[in-house]
């Protein structure tokens, strides 16, 4: 599952499944997130929780982050298509999927680790 998201979102998004995403990566999933540096913010208490588990992977973009995006399992996609969450476009399209996934890997080239 690779994730690019604000602070704020990945922090909600963690909270509400951080027992389904610790099962996930206990089974060996693997987990890439891209986020924007959390500038004087309250730390991501739960996000770096999963940064001990080996399976979770977490880098910093220091310019704000363009979009919110997920893909799961190289087979589907979610891109939101406004600034808010919803609405969002779900697809698992090939063309479509394999579009975000180099998106994806562009920014995590860019992006750092902290």
């Amino acid at each position: 599952m690779d994730v690019i998201t604000s602070p704020q979102v990945l922090e909600e998004m963690v909270f509400h499944h951080l027992k389904s995403i610790k099962a996930a990566l206990a089974r060996g999933v693997k987990m890439r997130a891209i986020t924007e540096e959390n500038k004087g913010e309250a730390i991501l208490r739960n996000v770096l929780a999963l940064k001990k588990n080996r399976s979770f992977k977490l880098k910093y973009l220091y310019t704000r982050v363009p979009t919110t995006m997920a893909i799961f399992d190289d087979k589907e996609a979610n891109l939101c298509i406004s600034k808010d969450i919803v609405p969002s476009l779900w697809s698992n399209n090939p063309e479509f999927v394999e579009l975000t996934t180099k998106y994806f890997n562009d920014l995590w080239n860019k992006a750092k680790l902290k």
